[in-house]
């Protein structure tokens, strides 16, 4: 027996400090939404400002006219509306009563109805700890001095206790005569007092823990059930990085190491980043669905944590907290999250609508996507400001801060602020007309002053580009006054030969024609050129040589590729037909020959010339 309490005492202390681990845990919960919770919890509105105009009503007022209305709550629900005439200066009321002041009086006078009776004791054999007998209880009216008052009392009370009196005013912003809005709110109080006292009969308490402890559990199972999804979903992210990982891996492994130029750097990142899209959309779709059930649980625990604490009376104000700010203040945060990764799939869905129609027909397939590509980052990145700018204004006017008043404010702070950052204004206009007019896009080559390169990034603000030596070059849009585009639907590669003087001129540009047609009529190269080559002729005559100037009008980014190859094909063809490149020549002449030999004379016997 002894050894049966030695096992089962030390199980019991473990499952005691799991119990209080979650009491604690609830509790500082319960403290942490007392925090947050407003002084006037069953109105649902905030602390106003310490700078209160006194010619103003209270936010719960309404003044209308000569008469000022304002809602009784009992048990965190708007059971009456009372009237009172209205008070110009909260100051100086001048005998009035205000109507807030009536309403505190009125909700105070109900709980002391419902109110714990410190006398009760479990023994005494009664079956409620209130003031009041819940079965026994009575509202009446009766006249005093000439008013009606409504009164309540039970069997055990000897003096009943005043609830409010019906007031002439009441009754003209009712639209009733006095006795019918009596009777009426007779009826509504004595209806709303009985359920408040039944709740809290001490028979009851176990009814609700059961039901709190039923909450919790299916609170529990249900976050477990989310808590396995997410992992599940997090293992899969890994996996679509790993194959994002690889995929980098065995592009750059495909590509010749000796060749890693600008335009070897072009067409790896080209070959992929379609790949990347498309890994990226579904990174985007398990990321979301990661953040919906993450926020799926803390909605289960703060809505579960609500209901628990609504089903004791004790506790209720706790759970009309958590609804007036933290899930309110979550709800806006999550809806503000929620659209922002929604909003990111459509821009995706249009995205890959507008890449795969015919509406631009002009643009080939490759410059369509590296457009859609740049405008789809730049959106992103507009439209998550516009959505948190619009949550926190959210979040502003339900603290009572004028919405007005602050937009006014940031239109002030704004214009300072374009006053100061004028270069960053004509950032970020330049580089809205640069992705309207489509004057270049992320995967583009292009030249800008001094600087040329491959646009890795772009936004309103910047262009980065990184050049031939693989320097990463940050330009500010407002800089970019000029800008050549050496990719935009076609390129061309401009190819200069310069053969000797005396060169046969009709056989070397025949040869030379021979050699671009040979180029263009091999399947491997007439997929990179969109038209025959065109042999221009002599285009400058020097002392150089003869300079003969070919076009080749090809794909974007196929100039260089197709330039060297023809350079290399060129060399090996005319060495081959004996016609010399040409070279700079210069002629010296002399009038007197004999003053030129006294000169070498003099230099070689060392003497100054």
């Amino acid at each position: 027996m002894k050894l049966r309490k030695n096992l089962i005492t030390p199980l019991i202390n473990k499952q005691l400090r799991k119990v209080a681990g979650i009491v604690v845990a609830i509790l500082f919960s319960a403290f942490l939404v007392i925090g947050w919770t407003p002084i006037t919890w069953a109105q649902f509105s905030f602390p106003e400002a310490s700078t209160v105009d006194p010619r103003q009503p209270p936010s719960d007022v309404r003044r209308l006219g000569l008469i000022e209305v304002a809602p009784v709550n009992f048990e965190n629900e708007t059971i009456l509306t009372v009237a009172s005439p209205t008070v110009i200066d909260r100051n100086d009321p001048q005998g009035n009563i205000p109507v807030e002041v009536r309403v505190q009086q009125i909700e105070a006078n109900l709980r002391r109805v419902i109110a714990y009776d410190p006398k009760w004791r479990s023994q005494s054999g009664r079956k409620y700890d209130t003031a009041f007998d819940p079965k026994t209880l009575r509202v009446f009216t009766a006249i005093q001095n000439g008013l009606t008052t409504i009164y309540a009392t039970d069997k055990y009370r000897s003096q009943p206790q005043i609830l409010l009196t019906v007031t002439p005013t009441d009754a003209e912003y009712q639209g009733l005569k006095i006795p019918e809005l009596a009777q009426r709110w007779e009826k509504i109080l004595q209806q709303e007092l009985y359920k408040a006292l039944v709740r809290r009969l001490p028979e009851k308490f176990p009814e609700q823990l059961r039901v709190a402890l039923q909450i919790a559990v299916l609170m529990l199972t249900a976050s477990l059930i989310f808590w396995v999804l997410q992992r599940l979903l997090r293992k899969h992210r890994k996996f679509l990085k790993l194959e994002e990982s690889q995929e980098n891996h065995e592009s750059l492994a495909k590509a010749d190491l000796k060749s890693r130029s600008t335009n070897f750097h072009q067409s790896v990142f080209l070959g992929t980043l379609h790949h990347k899209f498309n890994l990226q959309k579904q990174l985007d779709i398990n990321s979301f669905l990661i953040w919906l059930l993450f926020w799926a649980q803390i909605g289960i625990w703060l809505v579960g944590l609500m209901f628990i604490f609504y089903q004791f009376p004790e506790t209720e104000t706790i759970a009309v907290g958590i609804v007036a700010f933290p899930i309110l203040l979550l709800i806006v945060w999550f809806v503000t999250g929620f659209l922002n990764r929604l909003t990111n799939i459509m821009i995706d869905r249009f995205a890959e609508a507008w890449q795969s129609s015919n509406l631009t027909a002009a643009d080939v397939a490759t410059r369509k996507y590296l457009r859609v590509t740049t405008i789809t980052k730049a959106l992103k990145g507009l439209k998550v400001f516009l959505l948190y700018l619009t949550a926190i204004l959210i979040i502003l006017d339900r603290f009572n801060v004028p919405i007005t008043s602050v937009l006014a404010l940031g239109a002030v702070i704004a214009f300072a602020v374009s006053l100061a950052s004028q270069n960053l204004i004509r950032d970020l206009v330049n580089g809205c007309l640069i992705l309207l007019e489509d004057q270049y896009a992320i995967g583009d080559i292009i030249a800008v002053d001094n600087v040329a390169g491959f646009v890795e990034n772009l936004n309103l603000r910047i262009t980065q580009i990184r050049n031939a030596d693989g320097e990463f070059i940050t330009i500010p849009n407002s800089q970019i006054n000029r800008v050549s585009n050496l990719t935009r639907t076609w390129s061309r590669a401009n190819v200069a030969i310069t053969i000797a003087y005396d060169s046969d001129v009709n056989f070397a540009l025949q040869v030379i024609r021979d050699v671009a047609q040979q180029l263009f009529a091999e399947s491997e190269w007439q997929n990179l050129l969109v038209e025959p080559p065109e042999v221009l002729g002599i285009d400058s005559v020097s002392h150089a040589g003869l300079l003969v100037r070919i076009w080749f009008k090809t794909k974007p980014l196929e100039q260089w590729k197709v330039s060297r190859e023809f350079n290399r094909r060129i060399q090996i063809a005319l060495a081959d037909k004996g016609i010399k490149i040409g070279k700079p020549q210069q002629e010296i002449s002399m009038k007197d020959r004999q003053i030129l030999m006294s000169q070498f004379s003099d230099r070689e016997n060392g003497k100054p010339v």
